[in-house]
């Protein structure tokens, strides 16, 4: 676990790979709800609430895997 989501996708996945301009703010929003959504998860851990980090961990894997609308 990384303190940000940025180090722990780079963590992850390594070297970023270069997206246009056009490509970083058409993806902001959903960048946005996944760091929103990683805050939650990390909180219900600090808290030692598992139910909500497991429906935390569901959401943000939600919003990681499915496709940009």
């Amino acid at each position: 676990m990384e303190p940000t989501l940025d180090e722990a996708i780079q963590s992850v996945f390594g070297t970023q790979r270069g997206l246009n301009p056009e490509q970083v703010q058409h993806r902001q929003p959903e960048l946005d709800q996944a760091r929103v959504q990683f805050d939650e998860v990390r909180k219900a851990v600090q808290e030692g609430d598992w139910e909500k980090f497991g429906k935390a961990m569901d959401a943000l894997k939600r919003l990681l895997t499915e496709p940009a609308k």
